[in-house]
């Protein structure tokens, strides 16, 4: 823990930029998103990071795709389109278009932490829980606005201990 003020202190802006894009508005918007579409949806949704990651790194980062890699990506993207609208691609209905717009800007939220991650020279961990520790007073804001404070029933503490530890902990020091 001695490294996180010195880390914060060389480069507060760029922690500000990281942690406000993730972990606060990325899970934010997704857990709206997962609120307002079916799972096998906005799971398959979520998951088109890959592709948008690949898509920014062209203009942010100067990579090339190829041929091959644009062929790629744009069946991706239709397997998704095939998967949202249930089969039915000529009519482009969604269950929710909001929740489709908001799992696909948590894709470009997410790339983008990643790109912007690039320049990052920090150890990664300590990277990790500056975001996090900046992440805090923003969701405590946003709780306290939405008066959404409240006891968690047993069950909901226990999912939150999952998603805490499994979908933001140890899966992303995994990631790194």
């Amino acid at each position: 823990f001695s490294n996180v003020v010195p880390c914060f202190k060389a480069h507060p802006w760029r922690y500000l930029k990281l942690g406000s894009i993730n972990p606060f508005l990325y899970y934010l918007i997704l857990f709206k998103a997962y609120e307002l579409l079916p799972a096998q949806q906005a799971q398959a949704l979520n998951y088109t990071w890959a592709i948008s990651l690949s898509l920014l790194a062209v203009p942010l980062l100067g990579q090339k795709l190829r041929k091959a890699d644009l062929i790629s990506l744009g069946l991706a993207y239709f397997g998704v389109l095939i998967i949202s609208t249930k089969g039915q691609i000529t009519e482009l209905n969604f269950e929710s278009p909001l929740g489709v717009g908001l799992a696909l800007l948590s894709t470009l939220l997410w790339s983008l932490y990643w790109i912007f991650n690039t320049k990052n020279t920090d150890k990664p961990v300590i990277s990790l829980f500056i975001c996090f520790s900046i992440a805090l007073p923003l969701i405590a804001l946003v709780m306290t606005w939405q008066g959404a404070w409240l006891i968690p029933s047993i069950k909901a503490s226990l999912a939150a201990i999952y998603v805490g530890l499994f979908e933001m902990g140890i899966t992303f020091v995994l990631w790194l």
